[in-house]
């Protein structure tokens, strides 16, 4: 091998050597690139999760049945309890009267239309509106508790021991539906 053969040889190892040094230092970057973007993919879903189960809005659900079936009606009545952490947002009542005799359904509407609107009048914080079709009529009353006299509420409703901050806790109106007859889940 001639000396030119030699330093030809030499550069062309040279030059391998330094694409190789230049490409490992592209496939750090490119890794540290990488890395970044795993490491803040994870901060992101670290805080979504957090957001999601720490702001977690929680639905208790109660309910009671009379059944009058020998007097022509029965009433199913469904209590949905809303909250977040330990207060109490806002209540939601559906009173359903089934009954095939259109007299019984107009006085249950009007009966329970009239009950929802005073304790508006008494308490505040009721919205309340009323349906009826073939065979069942339908009172809903949606309870917002931050515009409720709380106070007055919860000691005509015997739930006092469960103001807490000047909030009603779900326990307290899970315990209100309890002394009406209602079972709850959750």
């Amino acid at each position: 091998m001639s000396q030119n053969d030699a330093i030809k040889e030499k550069s062309k190892k040279k030059i391998v050597k330094n694409k190789a040094r230049v490409s490992t230092k592209e496939d750090k970057k490119f890794r540290k690139k990488i890395e970044v973007i795993i490491v803040i993919l994870m901060v992101i879903t670290t805080v979504v999760l957090l957001v999601y189960f720490g702001n977690k809005k929680t639905l208790y659900k109660c309910s009671r049945i009379i059944d009058q079936s020998a007097s022509g009606y029965k009433i199913k009545t469904y209590y949905e309890i809303y909250a977040y952490k330990n207060d109490t947002n806002y209540i939601e009542i559906k009173e359903i009267v089934y009954s095939d005799e259109n007299s019984i359904l107009d006085f249950y509407k009007s009966d329970l239309t009239k009950m929802y609107e005073e304790q508006n009048k008494k308490y505040g914080g009721y919205s309340i509106k009323s349906e009826q079709d073939r065979g069942k009529m339908i009172v809903t009353a949606k309870i917002d508790i931050s515009k409720l006299k709380l106070k007055e509420f919860a000691e005509d409703n015997g739930i006092s021991d469960y103001i807490k901050n000047n909030k009603l806790t779900p326990d307290g109106a899970k315990k209100m539906f309890d002394n009406l007859g209602a079972s709850c889940e959750k």
